[in-house]
């Protein structure tokens, strides 16, 4: 009865209140930038035992939605449906409220005036977004916790990023639950959760693209390892960096004989593969192809067993046949030539160090080092070997396509390279052309350097040069001082990437697990804004985290 006669009131309120506003936009005179505001309410902000079937809220002036469903947040979330008449906001929920519980509801700018379109505020003193909370029980909760969410690799601000929490569980499934709270970002990453109730809690956000408020694999996620304990950790601020997780092993497309070779194509890039084979197989790895080479070429099939491992180190274990059947008896052909490749690690020039890079496209079955050679600076007088000894000068690729040369060579300028016919003879017994190429040293002034020092209290950690392409241009393992020589002019960053199991490389996190992926730190370089020019010495750099 107390309740039908409050909400008489308030509607009287209403009622009067709206005859005395505008209704339409007034002919001439400034435009009107004023925000609506909340004169009353049905609950009242706070109440207790509230066992009512709607939420009402009055204005000062005339409103209207503005992209409402997706401004309002309810925790813990209710279906509801909703209507405006004039000044006055209409909630009605379609399932009953749930007993001794708070409810928070966070209007953020889902509420304009009718004529502009100004966004609704709680009211004139605070000005803040409309937010109402109540509770069903003789208990309100006042609880708090708050933090902010970023990219783990940019640092910039996921879009559309969702804030959840839920009850802690060691059955939590967060791709098929519902949380008990959630929220959404703001525009500078910063999430807050109000009137949260006392108890242990995990705490996971994600940035939204199946827009069903529940994780869905491939979203950017991040995540606290640990429970948060509330009251206890209400005070403490919870960053949150968001990265996709991956648990999808490989899976094949098609597999097929081309050739002489057996070739499988997978749906995704391939990292690695290791096989085993009674059988001497040769085999590269093209992305999402792998290609299996031999010259022990069988009618019946050849068994072989696989482990496939993709970028997240998800391994695909294959025991399975291919098949290299025996070729027909054709009329001899002369045997086909190729080219290999010959290009510098080091990029336009070369270094310190001459870093050479020798490959071919299918495997290698025989190499003669003895016909690789060299002379300095046009001097073909000096005209000598290049390679003495395999794992001290050179040594080959995975695959076995190629070899990586590491030399140092006293020259001047130029340095010649040369190769006699016949360097490598591949797995299809074609051999190579004899070729002939030229590198030249790097001109100091044509670059610039960046050096410096690292204070920190971690001892594992990988610290990485980033250009303005978003491209790694040098990195360090676990130093104290640095020195990035021959860069070209650009922008450049620091991204340092914790390192905690000294593995050399960055590890993901695994929700299920409750792993979380390694912490990565954007550094920005302070001089003159990033960006470099050759000839620049940019010394003295230090960086803290």
């Amino acid at each position: 009865m107390k309740f039908i006669i409050y909400f008489l009131f308030l509607l009287l309120i209403g009622f009067s209140f709206s005859r005395c506003a505008n209704r339409v936009a007034p002919t001439g005179g400034s435009k009107d930038t004023l925000s609506p505001y909340i004169i009353s309410s049905v609950p009242l902000p706070l109440a207790k035992n509230y066992q009512g079937t709607k939420l009402y809220l009055v204005f000062n002036e005339w409103i209207k939605e503005k992209d409402f469903t997706t401004e309002l947040l309810i925790s813990p979330k209710i279906n509801y449906k909703h209507k405006i008449k004039k000044n006055i906001l209409e909630i009605t929920f379609s399932e009953p409220l749930k007993k001794n519980t708070t409810y928070s509801f966070n209007f953020r700018q889902g509420i304009g005036d009718l004529n502009e379109g100004n966004i609704a505020i709680a009211d004139t003193v605070s000005k803040q977004l409309p937010r109402i909370a109540f509770s069903t029980g003789d208990i309100l909760d006042t609880l708090m916790l708050k933090g902010s969410v970023k990219s783990l690799f940019s640092g910039q601000i996921p879009k559309e990023s969702i804030v959840n929490l839920y009850e802690d569980s060691d059955t939590l499934n967060i791709e098929k639950q519902t949380p008990v709270y959630f929220t959404l970002v703001d525009e500078k990453g910063n999430f807050l959760f109000t009137n949260v109730k006392e108890g242990k809690y995990r705490l996971f956000a994600w940035q939204e693209q199946n827009k069903n408020s529940t994780y869905q694999e491939g979203e950017p996620l991040g995540f606290v390892n640990e429970p948060i304990v509330l009251p206890k950790d209400e005070k403490k601020e919870f960053n949150l960096l968001l990265a996709k997780e991956d648990h999808q092993k490989a899976e094949i497309s098609k597999e097929y004989m081309l050739n002489s070779h057996y070739e499988f194509e997978f749906r995704e890039g391939i990292s690695a593969v290791n096989i085993e084979s009674k059988t001497k197989l040769y085999y590269t790895l093209d992305n999402k192809n792998l290609r299996i080479y031999t010259q022990e070429f069988s009618n019946d099939s050849i068994p072989v067993k696989m482990n496939v491992i993709d970028s997240s180190e998800n391994v695909l274990k294959l025991d399975t046949k291919i098949f290299c059947p025996i070729p027909k008896t054709k009329k001899k052909q002369e045997k086909q030539r190729f080219d290999p490749k010959v290009e510098l690690a080091t990029g336009s020039g070369i270094e310190k160090d001459l870093e050479l890079i020798l490959s071919t496209e299918k495997p290698i079955i025989s190499f003669f080092p003895e016909k690789l050679k060299y002379y300095p600076d046009k001097d073909t007088a000096k005209i000598q070997k290049l390679l003495e000894k395999e794992g001290q000068d050179w040594q080959w690729n995975t695959y076995k396509t190629g070899i990586k040369i590491k030399k140092n060579i006293k020259f001047k300028e130029k340095i010649e390279i040369l190769a006699d016919s016949v360097l490598f003879i591949n797995v299809e017994k074609d051999s190579s052309n004899a070729f002939k190429k030229t590198f030249s040293i790097k001109n100091p002034l044509q670059f610039a350097t960046i050096s410096g020092s690292v204070d920190t209290k971690e001892p594992f950690y990988i610290l990485q040069l980033i250009n303005e392409k978003e491209e790694v241009v040098a990195f360090r393992n676990n130093v104290k001082k640095f020195n990035f020589e021959y860069l070209p002019a650009s922008k450049y960053r620091f991204r340092i990437i914790i390192d905690k199991n000294n593995n050399g490389k960055w590890d993901n996190s695994d929700w299920k697990k409750k792993i979380e992926a390694e912490n990565i730190i954007q550094l920005e370089l302070k001089e003159n804004g990033g960006k470099i020019k050759e000839k620049w010495d940019i010394e003295d750099v230090k960086l803290s985290f």
